[in-house]
């Protein structure tokens, strides 16, 4: 494998991800929701003190504010935007043709996928670090009346430990599962499907359900199961209020299943990664390879066809019977093409699962008082899905 020709291929996609506007979409979300918090019209902070009581305010620059901040939007706001970047890289050249190249160039199809993987993963890692820049100018730097009492003392570890702990193995983690699938099956529809499947999960379960009665044992293994980490983050150190005082001078402390989750995440996306590679290295070359017989088969026509010279004819052309379609026609021919359009947009196939999903999830995993079970009737649940 040359390193060479793979770093060639990765600058090529490092550079067309970020020229993507799918790429300066999610730049503009991310300066949006981090003047969002700084203003005010974004909360995700701390439940802890009360500055109008005379109490300390949780502060907004501690690192356990900015590790909430960086797990839940490195997740929930990263994750279509990652996936339909990396997944879609290999369908988009297939789809142009652009694979076809491997046939008339030194450079492997290994070389190819990996060097693709590579320049999207450099790609959003660039994406994420400017949103450490970013947050670190609006809440330390920019004067806001809205920060007096929220902003503390600047630390950049308090910027870059969440960074590199939360958001870039997520960013990893989605990069690499997204570009596994999309390489593996060539579907854009389990791309698309993937981060809705994921965001729901989370936001339906993992994050949300916690009930009084769940063991030590299974309420960690659910930690675990979260790929996010946020999970961890709230049961670990948010769900017991410790005040604010402490939120705001200590560090963030990991544990040994932490640190174990977030490398067991890291590793599986790496595998599917190499997995994918690995498909498709042995697949590229019989896929779009052409036989002399091939060859032979499509060009024995023309030569047959080629010594033959049709006579002009003196005939005049037929004339087109039956007339024009009628109306009704028209409209069963206009209506039966779009009906097989629509049935192959993915859109289709992810509002539909999205909808069944969440129905279930707020009838099976609704909560009573005492964190009892709650049983709901038919117009209970209908009228909990009017949200919809």
């Amino acid at each position: 494998m040359s390193v060479a020709r793979m770093r060639v291929v990765a600058w090529d996609e490092f550079r067309l991800t970020l020229r993507r506007p799918l790429t300066w979409v999610l730049i503009a979300l991310i300066l949006f929701l981090s003047y969002g918090l700084s203003a005010g019209w974004v909360s995700i902070a701390i439940s802890s003190g009360d500055a109008s009581v005379g109490g300390t305010r949780a502060h907004l620059t501690s690192e356990f504010a900015l590790t909430q901040v960086f797990a839940a939007f490195s997740w929930s706001a990263y994750i279509f935007f990652v996936s339909a970047g990396a997944g879609l890289g290999v369908i988009r050249d297939g789809e142009s043709r652009v694979l076809e190249i491997l046939q008339s160039t030194p450079l492997r199809p290994a070389e190819y996928a990996w060097g693709k993987y590579l320049g999207v993963l450099a790609a959003f890692a660039v994406v994420l670090l400017g949103n450490t820049l970013v947050l670190m100018l609006c809440l330390a730097v920019l004067p806001n009346a809205e920060m007096l009492e929220a902003r503390g003392p600047f630390a950049v570890a308090n910027y870059l430990k969440p960074t590199l702990v939360f958001g870039l193995p997520n960013v990893v983690f989605m990069t690499g599962m997204a570009f596994a699938v999309g390489t593996a099956t060539r579907r854009a529809i389990l791309v698309f499907a993937l981060p809705v499947a994921l965001l729901m999960l989370s936001l339906f379960f993992l994050w949300s359900w916690s009930p009084s009665w769940l063991s030590e044992g299974a309420n960690r293994a659910l930690m675990f199961a979260d790929p996010s980490g946020l999970r961890w983050l709230r049961e670990t150190w948010l769900e017991v209020d410790r005040g604010a005082a402490f939120y705001n001078t200590q560090p963030v402390g990991l544990d040994g299943l932490f640190v174990a989750q977030r490398v067991t995440w890291v590793l599986l996306s790496l595998l599917g990664v190499a997995g994918a590679v690995r498909r498709f290295s042995r697949t590229a070359r019989a896929a779009h390879r052409v036989s002399s017989a091939d060859v032979a088969q499509a060009m024995a026509p023309v030569a047959a066809a080629a010594p033959v010279v049709a006579a002009p004819s003196t005939r005049p052309l037929p004339v087109a019977s039956g007339g024009a379609p009628s109306w009704w026609a028209t409209l069963r021919m206009v209506a039966r093409a779009e009906a097989r359009e629509l049935a192959a947009q993915p859109g289709l196939y992810l509002f539909v699962p999205l909808v069944v999903l969440q129905v279930i999830s707020n009838a099976l995993l609704a909560l009573g008082a005492f964190d009892t079970p709650l049983l709901r009737t038919p117009g209970q649940l209908a009228a909990t899905q009017m949200e919809l």
